[in-house]
């Protein structure tokens, strides 16, 4: 059995970028550029599941959602311009402590951090995103930007699903744009 100093070092290739490496093993070539859309997805992945996972197991926000019986109530919540978890009342009219205290508990928690990375890496993904002939993805197919996501996201719709699952945030995400998209006058991006 080797021990660690009897495993000889592997010969590196000095300074070998990427496409040095392609060209040398003969590999289909690869844009890179796309590489940032990949962060950007990565980003939005990983600020929803964190998000999802502080929602359900916050118990300053499930604290704030039980003490003002919200449950069953028709509001969500969305980030305003400044990037503040901003809630929305629905059907229900909710009093403004009861917004004041949800809006707290959203803002102030881990929760906030990761539900406004998420929404970055959201954004990301529709900039730096080519919207391919009749692509049925929303999220690449409309011009989504820090304006216009306050009128697009709705934070629990999405907190709200049964399982931290990529598919569920980008099936739920693409419904929320064709929601939002002819009232917010939404332009499908051009290729």
């Amino acid at each position: 059995m080797p021990t660690l100093t009897s495993i000889s070092p592997v010969k590196r290739e000095p300074k070998i970028s990427f496409e040095n490496w392609q060209q040398n093993h003969n590999t289909p070539r690869i844009n890179t550029s796309g590489l940032n859309e990949v962060r950007a997805s990565a980003k939005a992945w990983s600020g929803f599941s964190q998000a999802w996972t502080d929602y359900k197991s916050s118990s300053i926000i499930q604290g704030a959602i039980d003490k003002h019986n919200l449950k069953n109530k028709d509001w969500d919540f969305t980030l305003d311009r400044s990037g503040n978890i901003k809630v929305i009342e629905g059907n229900d009219r909710l009093s403004n402590q009861t917004v004041k205290d949800l809006e707290k508990a959203l803002n102030d928690s881990a929760f906030g951090y990761h539900f406004k990375d998420m929404a970055v890496g959201l954004i990301g993904k529709s900039q730096l995103s080519v919207n391919t002939y009749n692509n049925p993805n929303s999220i690449t197919k409309y011009d989504i930007n820090a304006e216009n996501i306050s009128g697009i996201l709705r934070g629990r719709e999405l907190m709200e699903q049964p399982r931290a699952d990529w598919n569920n945030i980008k099936g739920t995400f693409s419904k929320q744009i064709d929601r939002s998209a002819e009232s917010l006058g939404l332009k499908e991006k051009v290729v």
